[in-house]
């Protein structure tokens, strides 16, 4: 029998940047997140990042769920699963052993979705 699919966010969580602030750096989460503003850099997170519909984020995601509504430009790595919404715009790299792809949705890069011992981004 496969294995059932882990429990997906639902519920988008209160978001850490609104819409109308930018980042520029490293952003550590230890718990589920949203970002709805501009972030340029890293975001490692120990839970979810929920990437809001008005959010535009270049960097590198690290995280154990990431769920897309807005863009991203960059490298996104998931323990867990990736879910690209209908709003979705991922440019770049993908690393998940669970990927959902929204109708609507935009993807263009290299996206690798499988076996967790092949999540790790090629080291350049």
């Amino acid at each position: 029998m496969p294995d059932a699919a882990p429990p997906r966010l639902t519920v988008a969580p209160p978001p850490i940047l609104r819409r109308d602030a930018e980042f520029t750096g490293l952003v550590l989460l230890p718990r589920a997140a949203r970002i709805d503003g501009r972030v340029s850099g890293t975001v490692l997170a120990s839970g979810a990042v929920w990437i809001g519909e008005t959010a535009c984020v270049q960097a590198r995601i690290e995280a154990e769920e990431v769920v897309v509504a807005g863009e991203v430009r960059g490298t996104v790595t998931a323990r867990k699963r990736v879910d690209l919404l209908a709003s979705a715009r991922l440019h770049g790299e993908l690393y998940t052993p669970r990927l959902t792809l929204a109708d609507g949705c935009f993807l263009e890069g290299r996206c690798r979705a499988g076996a967790a011992d092949d999540l790790e981004a090629p080291s350049s």
